[in-house]
């Protein structure tokens, strides 16, 4: 059996929480244990699934530059006791540390991975800093990973060889089946027939909230019975965001434009294909992404989806879902486009052709990863 050892920001309700879930429960039972290595957050609100496909959720400390040998030798000490075979790094740049680290504990395959295409700015000295991790990386990861051309580009630039691994989804998980969503109708007091607009992701500024709230605004201008689902992990309660002032900013546009008794503010949910089955419209603002597999849920459920001209074309599959809107329009604009979508649940065999025909379906290239890692699929 394979011993792996992913390092991620943590293992919460993101996409790269979601990458992993959904990569090591399509391996053979008992081919790998595909353990996790939290370096931004001890909490971890899905160590239960990854603790039901056999792996394990750690955390040795916080990533800080002040800290860096600190951390290292911690990753170091962690990695050799673990006598792990591989050593997956979803930290971005920041992996140019864990490699090193995997290559003191004497690691064999050690792999970056970039899921964002937002990494790169700052002063002289910070893209000074970049290009000594990208020099790591270069001389120290064995295989260097990217959910998208772009995202690759961002993370190592155009001198360094990196190899495109898609964000797969088990369509069949979002696809066909009807999802009873009475419960969650009466828990968020929406009553049938109010047509519902979502935005639920991690609360960053990245992904963009407030000019969700101030879309919303307009919708409910147009359509004053409408209901706005808003939120996600983070904001000012959150050990991992209580810095970033997005979650505050986002409640009090709520209160400036009166819209409390119209928007359901919400936490992290692992409830999601419910969520998505209640949603009329998708909004997803975000001023840049890797390549989100939230956006491919959204597809395999069949949910039309306002989205940000920042994120990559490429996660559009084809299926009239999609509509990409520049996020220089105003929010009058995003919310006219948001009200003339219809909801119409597409067949599977549709939503899967499409999948498969971009290698998206998760069962088309997990074969890929298995490879990567030197294990049998």
């Amino acid at each position: 059996m394979k011993r792996i050892l992913h390092i991620a920001p943590g293992m919460d309700y993101g996409g790269i929480a979601s990458f992993i879930l959904n990569y090591y429960s399509h391996f053979p039972v008992g081919s790998v244990q595909m353990d996790v290595l939290g370096v931004f957050s001890a909490d971890a609100p899905r160590r239960e699934q990854l603790e039901k496909l056999g792996g394990r959720y750690s955390y040795v400390g916080t990533f800080s530059n002040v800290h860096l040998l600190r951390n290292i030798i911690a990753w170091t000490r962690f990695i050799r006791q673990g006598q792990y075979d591989v050593v997956h790094s979803h930290c971005n740049l920041v992996g140019a540390w864990m490699m090193l680290a995997a290559w003191i504990a004497g690691v064999p395959i050690r792999v970056t991975h970039s899921h964002s295409t937002g990494l790169l700015s700052g002063s002289f000295i910070q893209r000074c800093y970049v290009g000594l991790r990208r020099w790591m990386i270069k001389h120290l990861a064995t295989r260097r990973l990217a959910c998208s051309h772009d995202a690759g580009i961002a993370m190592y630039g155009n001198t360094i060889d990196f190899e495109v691994i898609n964000n797969g989804i088990d369509v069949c998980d979002y696809a066909g089946g009807e999802t009873d969503i009475s419960a969650l109708r009466e828990e968020l007091s929406i009553p049938d027939g109010h047509r519902v607009y979502t935005l639920v992701a991690r609360i960053s500024e990245v992904k963009n909230h407030d000019f969700a709230v101030d879309v919303f605004r307009h919708i409910h201008a147009i359509d004053p019975s409408a209901i706005l689902v808003i939120g996600g992990a983070g904001g000012e309660n959150d050990p991992t965001e209580r810095h970033s002032p997005t979650g505050p900013a986002m409640l009090r546009k709520i209160h400036e434009y009166g819209l409390e008794e119209s928007v359901r503010v919400v936490g992290p949910r692992n409830d999601m294909q419910a969520i998505y089955a209640l949603t009329d419209c998708w909004l997803f603002p975000s001023l840049y992404e890797g390549f989100p597999i939230a956006l491919l849920e959204l597809q395999a459920s069949s949910i039309p989806t306002i989205v940000s001209d920042r994120v990559t074309r490429a996660a559009d599959m084809g299926l009239g879902l999609l509509t990409f809107v520049s996020l220089d329009s105003s929010p009058r604009v995003w919310a006219q486009m948001a009200c003339e979508t219809h909801k119409k649940r597409l067949p599977t065999d549709t939503i899967l052709s499409a999948f498969k025909q971009r290698a998206l379906d998760i069962s088309s290239n997990v074969s890929q990863l298995a490879t990567i890692y030197g294990t049998d699929r």
